[in-house]
């Protein structure tokens, strides 16, 4: 019953963060607007996703999102089903690097740009569920093969 607790957790923190890295690339590239977004100087997701921390080596933060949440998606359903423990230990490391990812860019939100995207923080909220998901996941020692 954990398991699939821990389960859904996951799925849905993965989802979630897809479907808001998404829409981030689809604004990144002025595919779509996030003017509900930009609220004000405080608010703007415009200013955050316009700058440079915007992207890493040319390739759109957001879009390192859609890969990530995608892989924690799929990582989480084939471990459900076959209960492979170094895909688990796999997605306890890649949670670790998202979530410290997503509080380094909320850092530059905070002390660099001085403004908040809520669609950032909204993903660094979907990681930090996903994150919790694995690691209870794992604590409960659910993909052990024996």
């Amino acid at each position: 019953m954990k398991d699939r607790f821990n389960f859904i957790i996951v799925v849905i923190g993965a989802l979630v963060g897809l479907a808001v890295s998404i829409f981030t690339t689809l604004e990144h590239y002025g595919a779509a607007t996030a003017e509900f977004c930009s609220i004000n100087e405080t608010f703007n997701c415009d200013i955050v996703n316009g700058s440079k921390y915007s992207e890493l080596f040319g390739i759109p933060v957001a879009l390192l999102g859609i890969i990530a949440y995608g892989f924690f998606f799929a990582a989480a359903l084939a471990v459900r089903k076959n209960h492979n423990e170094k895909l688990m230990n796999l997605m306890v490391f890649g949670s670790v690097l998202a979530l410290l990812f997503s509080l380094y860019l909320a850092y530059i939100e905070a002390f660099v740009l001085y403004t908040w995207c809520i669609l950032c923080l909204t993903s660094l909220a979907a990681n930090l569920v996903v994150a919790i998901g694995i690691f209870r996941w794992h604590k409960a020692g659910i993909v052990r093969v024996e």
